[in-house]
């Protein structure tokens, strides 16, 4: 059976006014994306399963790494500060960039 826009249907087959089609495992939408029980997609184009979580600025985070809004990441060993340097137990950076331990003081 032809239709007025010249397309074609049979039971198999369903086209919709925008000329996609659909069956029953793909399912189309009206930014042409697909989704389907494994993939979910966003409207910025990201997709997001169980294992993954993407946040606006493109960043991923799971349980062992948490990313921060200048790019810097934390662990429970090493904290990143605003100016880019590290501390840790055993050394701790002032802002003039020297070090101070046990058995150095400057």
């Amino acid at each position: 059976m032809r239709y007025s826009d010249g397309n074609t249907s049979n039971p198999s087959v369903m086209r919709y006014s925008d000329g996609s089609t659909s069956n029953a495992s793909v399912m189309r939408y009206s930014d042409g994306n697909t989704s389907n029980a494994s993939v979910m997609r966003y409207s910025d184009g990201s997709t997001s399963n169980a294992l993954v979580t993407r946040y606006s600025d493109g960043n991923t985070s799971n349980a062992s790494v948490m990313r921060y809004s200048d790019g810097n990441t934390s662990n429970a060993s090493v904290m990143r500060y605003s100016d880019g340097n590290t501390s840790n137990a055993s050394v701790m950076r002032y802002s003039d960039g020297s070090t101070s331990n046990a058995l150095v003081m400057k």
